[in-house]
C-alpha cells in the first residue's frame, strides 16, 4: 500500500512516517522541497499513485501569528484542501486522512468538546479563519470523495507537542512557545520568561506519538469511516501557567513565570472528548504531560537546539 503524507517531514508528519515505515508501508513523505501544493497540477502530480493520502500540510502557527495572518491562514489552507481533495477524488484514492483543527470549536459549547457539538457554535476571534478553512476542507471532501466511493476521515488533535516540534519564535504553538522560551531564559540564568495570558487559560496538551499512532490505526483500520471527524486529544484540562510552572520544575531552574495579561490568548478554556476515538481505535493516550515534557527537554538538549535559537 502506497501512502502519501502532505507536511510529511514537518512535526506530526515526521512521527507518523516513521511509525508507518516500521509497520512495513510504502511512504511518500512530501515537504516544502516536493513541491508546491497551493499549484493543482503540482497537488495532482504528487498524489497520483496513492493508495492512502494524509494531508497533514498547513500555514499554521500560535493565535498570535494566526491574529497576524488571518486572510493569508485561511485562503492557503482552503487552498491546500481543495488541490488536494480534487487529487485524490481524480485518481481513487482509497482513503482522505484530514488534519482538522480544535479551533473549529465555538467558545460557547460545553466541555469537554464533543465532535457531535461543532455545528452548534461557528469559531471565533484570531483563530477563526484557519478554523473555517479546516471545516471547508473536511465538508468538501467528505462531499465529493463520497461520491468517487472514496472513504474519509478527519481527525482533531489537541495542543500537541514533543520532540521535532517547529520552536520558530514568531510561529510556534503554545507549548513549543513555551518550552523555547523557558529553556532560553534557563540557559541564560534569567529570572524570568514571558507567557501570555495570566495563566489561567486551558488546553489540552497531548504528546505528538500518541496522536502519530492513532493515524496509523486509521491507515490500518479495516472498515469505512465515512466522513467521520474523530477528537485526539489528552481529555485532561491544563492550565497555561500549570503547564510553564512544570516547565520550571523539569529545568530545576529558579526562572519563573512573567504573565503577558495584555496578550491574546484565543480561547479561554479547552478540553476535547475522546471518547468516540476510544471507541473506534481503542485511543489511551500513553504519555502523561510531566513524561512527555522530560522527553522533549530532553531532546532539546541532545540536539542542541539551544545553538539555533541563540544564533537567531
Amino acid at each position: 500500500m502506497k501512502i502519501v503524507i502532505t507536511g510529511g517531514t514537518g512535526f506530526l508528519g515526521s512521527h507518523v512516517s516513521g511509525r508507518l515505515l516500521d509497520r512495513g508501508h510504502s511512504v511518500n513523505a512530501l515537504g516544502r522541497l516536493s513541491g508546491n501544493l497551493l499549484d493543482p497540477i503540482i497537488a495532482d502530480g504528487l498524489i497520483k499513485g496513492a493508495d492512502i493520502v494524509i494531508h497533514l500540510a498547513a500555514n499554521v502557527g500560535g493565535v498570535g501569528y494566526l491574529d497576524n495572518n488571518k486572510a493569508r491562514s485561511f485562503y492557503d489552507n482552503l487552498t491546500l484542501g481543495i488541490n488536494v481533495t480534487n487529487a485524490c477524488s481524480k485518481h481513487r484514492v482509497k482513503r482522505l486522512i484530514l488534519a482538522g483543527t480544535p479551533c473549529v470549536y465555538g467558545d460557547s459549547l460545553k466541555l469537554p468538546l464533543s465532535e457531535a457539538d461543532i455545528s452548534l457554535d461557528i469559531p471565533s476571534g484570531p483563530v477563526a479563519g484557519y478554523a473555517f478553512a479546516k471545516l471547508a476542507v473536511s465538508s468538501l471532501a467528505n462531499e465529493i470523495c463520497s461520491q468517487n466511493g472514496i472513504d474519509t476521515v478527519t481527525f482533531i488533535p489537541s495542543n500537541m507537542y514533543g520532540p521535532r516540534d517547529h520552536f520558530e519564535q514568531h510561529k510556534s504553538h503554545v507549548g513549543a512557545a513555551l518550552l523555547r522560551k523557558a529553556y532560553i531564559a534557563h540557559h541564560k540564568g534569567l529570572s524570568t520568561f514571558k507567557v501570555w495570558g495570566d495563566g489561567s487559560a486551558t488546553r489540552d496538551f497531548v504528546y505528538v506519538e500518541d496522536v502519530a499512532a492513532n493515524i496509523v490505526k486509521l491507515v490500518e483500520y479495516g472498515h469505512k469511516l465515512n466522513g467521520a471527524t474523530l477528537n485526539f486529544g489528552s481529555g485532561v484540562e491544563t492550565r497555561i501557567g500549570e503547564f510553564a510552572e512544570l516547565l520550571c520544575k523539569l529545568l530545576e531552574s529558579k526562572v519563573k513565570p512573567d504573565y503577558q495579561t495584555e496578550r491574546p490568548i484565543g480561547y479561554q478554556r479547552r478540553v476535547l472528548s475522546c471518547s468516540r476515538a476510544r471507541e473506534l481505535l481503542g485511543h489511551i493516550p500513553q504519555l502523561e504531560l510531566e513524561d512527555g515534557l522530560k522527553n522533549t527537554l530532553q531532546w532539546i538538549k541532545d540536539t542542541k537546539q539551544i545553538d539555533n535559537w541563540l544564533a537567531e
